[in-house]
């Protein structure tokens, strides 16, 4: 499965138990350390970002080691800014006017313009800039400015970049449904080890959900995507929540009563 999450370390393989979405808890599980630190420099004390949490003025981090990124857009917003103008530039119609329906696949060609996916980059920087050290912090403005090349990141950065995008266009009223970054992970059938990832949920306000994964170059709708991953789980990602299962399953049960009951 092509362009999954990377980290500099080796990362053991864990136990079973609800393994899926266990990545995320595993990085809530590392907020307090960071937290007390914060409290105790009397620095600027950051929420972690997770599944259903805001992203900007957040931290993302990693379960197992690597970089904490930070988005601490009051302090900077140039970048996050610059992608949103662009994205709103091109959902306009010719009359000028946005149009709600061409943003969603504004943001993910604006992030998959902006942001290759690099890990060797992405190690550099945590090598050198960070010196290897677990849970530095680091802004995500660092992998949006980038190298010679551009910006670079891997599914995380990507995610996080597209997120952010779309928080401040919900801030600002263009849109009106709810923006997640989400991460779970899931076991090779070759060797059991775990392989994780990270992607943009966005539901909107009737309902309807919509994946952006930049890393997999996939966008579109939950529904094609659990379909997609039915039928070939060894090529396609499995986005869906518990709930979003619980659903399909309801849905099926409902049409096979009707049928039965003609």
């Amino acid at each position: 499965m092509p362009s999954h999450n990377h980290h500099p370390h080796h990362v053991s393989s864990q136990p079973e138990r609800e393994a899926r979405w266990d990545y995320s808890q595993l990085a809530v599980n590392v907020v307090g350390a960071r937290q007390r630190g914060e409290r105790q420099r009397g620095g600027l004390e950051r929420h972690t970002i997770n599944r259903d949490t805001p992203i900007l003025g957040g931290v993302y981090e990693g379960s197992y080691g690597g970089e904490a990124i930070t988005l601490d857009y009051e302090r900077d917003p140039r970048y996050i800014d610059a992608a949103v103008e662009k994205v709103l530039e091109a959902s306009r119609g010719s009359d000028g006017r946005v149009r709600k329906g061409s943003v969603l696949g504004a943001v993910y060609d604006r992030v998959s313009a902006d942001m290759r996916y690099d890990s060797k980059a992405v190690d550099k920087l945590f090598e050198e800039r960070l010196g290897g050290v677990d849970h530095q912090k680091v802004s995500l403005n660092a992998y949006i400015v980038g190298d010679e090349k551009g910006g670079f990141g891997e599914c995380r950065h990507q995610a996080l970049f597209a997120g952010a995008v779309l928080e401040r266009l919900i801030d600002e009223g263009v849109m009106n449904g709810q923006v997640s970054v989400e991460r779970n992970r899931v076991k090779r059938r070759k060797d059991d080890k775990y392989d994780g990832h990270s992607w943009v949920r966005y539901t909107s306000s009737s309902g309807d959900v919509c994946i952006i994964d930049v890393a997999q170059h996939k966008f579109g709708p939950l529904e094609k995507m659990m379909e997609a991953n039915r039928q070939n789980p060894d090529r396609n990602w499995d986005y869906a929540r518990r709930e979003d299962k619980q659903r399909v399953v309801g849905r099926r049960a409902v049409r096979s009563a009707g049928v039965h009951g003609k």
